[in-house]
């Protein structure tokens, strides 16, 4: 059985967070530990999770630089693939720069695939990112901070028909596209998005394996889903095929 790393924060909903992580892997047949932030046993409990042996990490909220170094510090001489679906908080929070900072100098050049929207884009790059143009640019400019793997994703913003995301992976870039959904603004696509993505690699699949089957995964909960809410519906995400 494979087995997955999540280190993230508390969601109360289950929409996001570990809470969402866990109900995406317990679909696809992985076995899940956590790391919870902003408990003061963060470090414990990943180091704790690598002895275990893992197939993949995936890392969401973190609280502070401290945090983000500390996270980076342990995950150093992990041969398993990363993925990065940052909480990037605006600048004018307290404590935002230096966490972003941190992330940017730590995280990313451990990063295998890192999934954020246009606006955690923005304020990791520090422009704009309104069009497709401003997308692609972000993306080479995160790869070029160390990720290996980088999906933007809400191109709507250009063309409301369609769900675009800009992939950027080793200096080579395509758009991921699909239809729009009726429940384009669901919360947790993104979360649900990132973890479908780790259990992707986790079962060996390639990075643009796991996004292209996490974009699909995800397009196919909210087209059939039941309507009694997103938490309720991830979970009909399955294997990939």
């Amino acid at each position: 059985m494979a087995r997955v790393l999540t280190i993230g924060g508390h969601d109360w909903s289950g929409r996001r967070g570990i809470e969402a992580d866990l109900r995406v892997f317990q679909a696809y047949g992985i076995w899940a530990f956590s790391a919870l932030a902003g408990t003061g046993t963060l470090t414990e409990d990943i180091t704790r999770s690598l002895k275990e042996g893992v197939d993949a990490v995936k890392i969401g909220r973190l609280e502070s630089a401290e945090e983000a170094f500390a996270t980076a510090e342990c995950l150093k001489a992990v041969p398993a693939p990363v993925v990065l679906h940052p909480r990037v908080p605006d600048a004018g929070k307290r404590g935002a720069d230096a966490l972003n900072a941190s992330v940017r100098q730590h995280i990313l050049p451990l990063t295998t695939v890192l999934v954020l929207n246009t606006v955690s884009a923005e304020r990791l790059v520090g422009f704009p990112v309104r069009d497709s143009v401003d997308m692609r640019r972000a993306a080479r400019t995160l790869g070029h901070l160390g990720a290996k793997a980088v999906l933007v994703t809400g191109g709507s913003r250009d063309q409301e028909e369609s769900a675009r995301d800009c992939l950027w992976e080793q200096g080579r870039e395509r758009w991921l596209e699909a239809p729009w959904s009726r429940r384009r603004a669901a919360t947790g696509k993104g979360a649900a998005l990132s973890a479908a993505a780790t259990a992707g690699l986790a079962l060996g699949l390639s990075s643009a394996q796991a996004l292209d089957q996490a974009k699909k995964a995800v397009l196919e909960v909210l087209g059939n889903g039941p309507d009694i809410g997103w938490e309720a519906s991830v979970i009909r995400l399955g294997q990939p095929q």
